[in-house]
Protein backbone atom coordinates (compact mmCIF):
# COMPACT_ATOMS: atom_id res chain seq x y z
CA UNK A 1 0.00 0.00 0.00
CA UNK A 2 2.79 2.48 0.66
CA UNK A 3 4.84 1.63 -2.27
CA UNK A 4 1.77 2.34 -4.08
CA UNK A 5 0.80 5.45 -2.53
CA UNK A 6 4.71 6.40 -3.13
CA UNK A 7 4.16 5.69 -7.08
CA UNK A 8 1.25 7.97 -7.10
CA UNK A 9 3.07 10.88 -5.42
CA UNK A 10 6.33 9.97 -8.03
CA UNK A 11 3.59 10.44 -11.02
CA UNK A 12 2.19 13.35 -9.43
CA UNK A 13 5.35 15.20 -9.39
CA UNK A 14 6.37 13.70 -12.88
CA UNK A 15 3.51 15.74 -14.45
CA UNK A 16 3.69 18.66 -12.46
CA UNK A 17 7.52 18.44 -13.81
CA UNK A 18 5.75 18.10 -17.81
CA UNK A 19 3.75 20.60 -17.03
CA UNK A 20 6.45 22.78 -15.79
CA UNK A 21 8.77 21.99 -18.48
CA UNK A 22 6.08 22.59 -21.05
CA UNK A 23 5.32 26.10 -19.83
CA UNK A 24 8.70 26.77 -19.60
CA UNK A 25 9.48 26.24 -23.06
CA UNK A 26 6.90 28.67 -24.33
CA UNK A 27 7.10 31.27 -21.60
CA UNK A 28 9.55 33.97 -22.33
CA UNK A 29 9.26 37.37 -20.63
CA UNK A 30 5.44 36.91 -20.33
CA UNK A 31 3.61 37.04 -17.41
CA UNK A 32 0.13 35.51 -16.97
CA UNK A 33 -2.38 38.17 -15.12
CA UNK A 34 -5.54 36.00 -15.03
CA UNK A 35 -5.93 33.54 -12.31
CA UNK A 36 -9.31 32.97 -12.31
CA UNK A 37 -10.05 29.05 -12.76
CA UNK A 38 -6.14 28.28 -12.31
CA UNK A 39 -5.53 25.75 -10.26
CA UNK A 40 -2.55 25.86 -7.83
CA UNK A 41 -0.18 23.72 -10.12
CA UNK A 42 -1.09 26.09 -12.96
CA UNK A 43 0.21 28.73 -10.33
CA UNK A 44 3.04 26.78 -9.30
CA UNK A 45 4.12 26.80 -13.06
CA UNK A 46 3.76 30.09 -13.64
CA UNK A 47 5.51 31.24 -11.04
CA UNK A 48 8.46 28.41 -11.50
CA UNK A 49 8.05 30.28 -15.44
CA UNK A 50 9.09 33.69 -14.28
CA UNK A 51 12.11 32.41 -11.97
CA UNK A 52 13.82 30.22 -15.02
CA UNK A 53 13.02 33.41 -17.85
CA UNK A 54 16.80 34.24 -18.27
CA UNK A 55 17.98 30.20 -19.30
CA UNK A 56 14.93 29.85 -20.88
CA UNK A 57 15.78 33.02 -23.61
CA UNK A 58 19.31 31.72 -23.94
CA UNK A 59 17.68 28.25 -25.14
CA UNK A 60 15.17 29.77 -27.31
CA UNK A 61 17.88 31.64 -29.29
CA UNK A 62 19.77 28.59 -29.96
CA UNK A 63 17.00 26.70 -31.10
CA UNK A 64 15.71 29.28 -33.29
CA UNK A 65 18.26 28.78 -35.63
CA UNK A 66 17.26 25.88 -36.86
CA UNK A 67 14.72 25.87 -39.82
CA UNK A 68 11.28 24.55 -39.54
CA UNK A 69 11.69 22.68 -42.53
CA UNK A 70 14.65 21.24 -40.97
CA UNK A 71 12.24 20.64 -37.16
CA UNK A 72 9.61 19.29 -39.59
CA UNK A 73 11.53 16.37 -41.11
CA UNK A 74 13.55 15.73 -37.24
CA UNK A 75 10.27 15.65 -35.95
CA UNK A 76 8.89 12.96 -38.63
CA UNK A 77 12.04 11.10 -37.99
CA UNK A 78 11.31 11.42 -34.40
CA UNK A 79 8.27 10.33 -34.19
CA UNK A 80 8.56 7.00 -36.60
CA UNK A 81 11.26 6.09 -34.22
CA UNK A 82 9.45 5.90 -31.14
CA UNK A 83 6.66 4.43 -32.86
CA UNK A 84 8.44 1.57 -33.82
CA UNK A 85 10.22 1.14 -30.40
CA UNK A 86 6.46 1.67 -28.67
CA UNK A 87 5.40 -1.23 -30.82
CA UNK A 88 8.17 -3.30 -29.56
CA UNK A 89 7.06 -2.80 -25.90
CA UNK A 90 3.86 -2.55 -26.56
CA UNK A 91 4.59 -6.44 -27.95
CA UNK A 92 6.83 -7.30 -24.85
CA UNK A 93 3.33 -6.16 -22.86
CA UNK A 94 1.13 -8.14 -24.69
CA UNK A 95 3.49 -11.58 -24.95
CA UNK A 96 2.07 -12.70 -21.68
CA UNK A 97 5.61 -13.93 -20.56
CA UNK A 98 7.21 -11.07 -17.91
CA UNK A 99 6.04 -10.68 -14.16
CA UNK A 100 3.98 -7.97 -12.81
CA UNK A 101 6.84 -5.79 -11.86
CA UNK A 102 8.41 -5.96 -15.24
CA UNK A 103 5.44 -5.32 -16.83
CA UNK A 104 5.03 -1.93 -14.57
CA UNK A 105 8.45 -1.11 -15.45
CA UNK A 106 7.68 -1.62 -19.66
CA UNK A 107 4.62 0.30 -19.46
CA UNK A 108 6.43 3.41 -17.59
CA UNK A 109 9.25 3.28 -20.15
CA UNK A 110 6.54 3.42 -22.97
CA UNK A 111 4.87 5.96 -20.92
CA UNK A 112 8.62 7.97 -21.12
CA UNK A 113 9.04 7.44 -24.68
CA UNK A 114 5.71 8.95 -25.42
CA UNK A 115 6.00 11.90 -23.12
CA UNK A 116 9.97 12.98 -24.18
CA UNK A 117 8.10 12.84 -28.01
CA UNK A 118 5.76 15.51 -26.63
CA UNK A 119 8.02 17.66 -24.50
CA UNK A 120 10.12 17.81 -28.14
CA UNK A 121 7.40 18.77 -30.28
CA UNK A 122 6.42 21.25 -27.40
CA UNK A 123 10.14 22.78 -27.74
CA UNK A 124 9.76 22.60 -31.32
CA UNK A 125 6.44 24.03 -31.96
CA UNK A 126 7.38 27.26 -30.02
CA UNK A 127 9.50 27.96 -33.17
CA UNK A 128 7.11 27.31 -36.32
CA UNK A 129 3.75 28.62 -34.82
CA UNK A 130 3.07 31.85 -35.27
CA UNK A 131 2.41 34.21 -31.84
CA UNK A 132 -1.38 33.66 -32.05
CA UNK A 133 -1.33 30.45 -32.89
CA UNK A 134 1.49 29.05 -30.28
CA UNK A 135 -0.82 31.19 -28.01
CA UNK A 136 -4.09 29.10 -28.98
CA UNK A 137 -2.31 25.83 -28.31
CA UNK A 138 -0.68 26.75 -25.02
CA UNK A 139 -4.22 26.91 -23.71
CA UNK A 140 -5.29 24.12 -25.35
CA UNK A 141 -2.39 22.12 -23.75
CA UNK A 142 -3.77 23.46 -20.37
CA UNK A 143 -6.73 21.59 -20.94
CA UNK A 144 -5.58 18.58 -22.32
CA UNK A 145 -3.02 17.90 -19.58
CA UNK A 146 -5.97 18.15 -16.87
CA UNK A 147 -8.10 16.20 -19.04
CA UNK A 148 -5.51 14.13 -19.34
CA UNK A 149 -4.64 13.68 -15.71
CA UNK A 150 -8.02 12.74 -14.72
CA UNK A 151 -8.01 10.22 -16.70
CA UNK A 152 -5.42 9.01 -15.65
CA UNK A 153 -6.64 8.93 -11.76
CA UNK A 154 -9.67 7.50 -12.84
CA UNK A 155 -7.86 4.42 -14.83
CA UNK A 156 -5.55 4.19 -11.63
CA UNK A 157 -8.13 3.97 -9.14
CA UNK A 158 -10.00 1.31 -10.73
CA UNK A 159 -7.24 -0.74 -9.39
CA UNK A 160 -6.35 1.17 -6.57
CA UNK A 161 -3.95 -0.33 -3.78
CA UNK A 162 -3.01 -3.41 -6.58
CA UNK A 163 0.08 -4.97 -8.30
CA UNK A 164 -1.32 -3.54 -11.85
CA UNK A 165 -2.13 -0.20 -10.75
CA UNK A 166 1.19 1.20 -11.85
CA UNK A 167 0.94 -0.48 -15.39
CA UNK A 168 -2.89 0.84 -15.55
CA UNK A 169 -1.56 4.23 -14.50
CA UNK A 170 1.48 4.11 -17.40
CA UNK A 171 -0.23 2.29 -20.12
CA UNK A 172 -3.31 4.78 -19.83
CA UNK A 173 -1.04 7.95 -19.65
CA UNK A 174 1.41 6.30 -22.98
CA UNK A 175 -2.42 6.02 -24.73
CA UNK A 176 -3.34 9.48 -23.73
CA UNK A 177 0.23 11.02 -24.76
CA UNK A 178 0.22 8.85 -28.20
CA UNK A 179 -2.71 10.72 -29.06
CA UNK A 180 -1.88 13.96 -28.45
CA UNK A 181 1.43 13.45 -30.42
CA UNK A 182 -0.15 12.27 -33.51
CA UNK A 183 -2.83 15.21 -33.13
CA UNK A 184 -0.03 17.69 -32.47
CA UNK A 185 1.83 16.14 -35.86
CA UNK A 186 -0.25 18.16 -38.11
CA UNK A 187 1.91 21.20 -37.31
CA UNK A 188 5.02 19.02 -39.06
CA UNK A 189 4.09 19.25 -42.56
Amino acid sequence: MLKNRLCKKIITLFFVVVLTVLSLCGCGKKEVKKTTGVTASEKTVVTSVTEENESINAEEKTTKSHSSSDINESMKNEYESVKAEAKKIEDELDNGVLSQQDMNQKANELYTKWDNLLNKQWGDLKNILTNDEWNKLKKEQVKWVAQKEKSIDKAGSEFAGGTMEPQIIATTGAKITRERVEELMKYFK
